[in-house]
């Protein structure tokens, strides 16, 4: 599941962020890729941790933390917590939330449900 990039992180040149299976992959626009094992249950804080250390010599300090602040933001973790599956069924449920609960070909077969009930 890719995440929306803001303008920041496309001009400091990150190309892509994704969570593919239990991994959140990082390009940036010289061809590097960076993985993160991800583990379920894990906080904002401790994914912080885990790309200021894989990522601050590579890519430097400020990319760095423009990436854990990007990742930490609700809407991302959202995404990063859950797995495919669960999103799928939370986007299903809100789809269904919005879908009428009765049909009706005509207005005499709305008329007599209503006046039925």
């Amino acid at each position: 599941m890719q995440l929306p990039l803001n303008d920041n992180l496309k001009k400091q040149g990150i190309l892509d962020i994704s969570k593919i299976d239990n991994n959140l992959v990082i390009l940036t626009n010289n061809e590097r890729e960076f993985q993160i094992k991800l583990k379920k249950g894990q906080t904002p804080e401790d994914i912080g941790e885990l790309l200021e250390t894989e990522l601050n010599e590579s890519l430097g300090h400020k990319l760095t933390q423009y990436i854990v602040i990007f990742i930490c933001k609700p809407k991302n973790w959202v995404i990063i917590n859950t797995s495919e599956a669960e999103l799928k069924q939370k986007q299903k449920a809100e789809a269904d939330r919005y879908k009428p609960k009765h049909h009706f070909d005509t207005f005499e077969q709305w008329q007599i449900a209503v006046e039925s009930a």
